[in-house]
């Protein structure tokens, strides 16, 4: 009995804190996106964690398989191919959504819109490496290996 009351009052302090850590968001801001879940396939679903405000919208955009560099202007080349996404959930730091089924699987961009204000793009699926380590520390001589990690 007295583990479980201890289990118990942990898991409240846990999520008070995690809620009280959450960004504030007023009217007159625009939202923010901290985190995307990811992998994520098509007709998965998708978490964000943020600060958004209320009746946040979701659009999503799928890049191309080409080789680009990852755009950062959420008004740049991919505004022509936002498209909205329902959220299944939607609260002050989080939102849930399904990505589009008929997409396919590949790289996507996403941001939050609350009222006229956009918030920054997060690229899902895109690669993130943390580290290299090669033979000679950062880089790796003439036909030797490397590692490239990532989460």
């Amino acid at each position: 009995m007295r583990r479980n009351t201890l289990i118990l009052l942990g898991s409240v302090i846990a999520a008070a804190c995690h809620c009280a850590q959450a960004p504030v968001i007023h009217a007159a801001d625009a939202p923010i996106i901290i985190r995307a879940s990811d992998p994520v396939r098509p007709d998965e679903t998708v978490l964000l964690y943020g600060g958004f405000g209320k009746g946040a919208v979701v659009e999503v955009a799928r890049l191309d398989d080409a080789a680009v560099t990852a755009p950062t202007d959420p008004d740049g080349p991919l505004a022509r191919k936002w498209e909205k996404v329902q959220p299944l959930q939607a609260g002050e730091c989080s939102i849930k959504f399904v990505m589009p089924r008929s997409w396919r699987m590949g790289v996507f961009a996403c941001r939050a819109v609350t009222g006229g204000a956009t918030s920054n793009m997060v690229l899902i699926n895109a690669p993130d490496p943390w580290w290299v380590q090669g033979d000679a520390g950062e880089s790796a001589g003439r036909q030797r290996a490397a590692a490239l990690s990532r989460r």
